[in-house]
């Protein structure tokens, strides 16, 4: 779900929830936030559970652990440009951000 944020004649759409896009690529998202830690952690988890675990095991846990990451991650950039002073675009917007709990 797409979620409209203004600020001065600038717009930004933004994830709210889940995102393929971060799903497959969330250790680069990491890397670009400057969270090199969690960056380096993550893609040792991709390679160092299947080998400890299994490759059934490993990866499912893997998934759940990436899969868990991108609500984080997308909530967590929401509530930044939300903070920076961004407000929504349209009343949609505004409610949907209401029923989350986020203004």
């Amino acid at each position: 779900m797409k979620i409209c944020l203004q600020k001065d004649q600038v717009s930004i759409n933004l994830a709210m929830g889940f995102s393929w896009t971060l799903f497959f690529f969330s250790f680069m998202r990491l890397f670009a936030i400057g969270s090199y830690k969690s960056g380096c952690l993550l893609l040792a988890l991709f390679a160092g559970l299947p080998c400890l675990l299994g490759p059934v095991v490993g990866y499912f846990l893997f998934f759940l652990i990436n899969l868990s990451l991108c609500f984080v991650i997308n909530r967590q950039r929401l509530l930044f440009y939300l903070q920076d002073g961004y407000l929504p675009a349209e009343a949609i917007d505004r409610e949907l951000l209401k029923s989350e709990g986020l203004l």
